[in-house]
């Protein structure tokens, strides 16, 4: 069965406020995406993608 993309949006230390705000307006309107802070990651925003799959009974 097919499945959704799942984005995951990670940000830093040095994302501004403004970065941070601008991230959260698309994040709220785009389903299946998650925005979350990770201090130790190396560039200053990072997306993944994932794949949700679906089972059937």
């Amino acid at each position: 069965m097919s499945g959704e993309r799942v984005w995951d949006i990670t940000y830093n230390g040095t994302a501004t406020a403004a970065d941070i705000r601008q991230l959260a307006g698309k994040v709220t309107r785009t389903p299946y995406t998650l925005m979350s802070p990770v201090t130790r990651q190396a560039g200053t925003v990072m997306l993944s993608v994932h794949r949700r799959r679906h089972r059937a009974g």
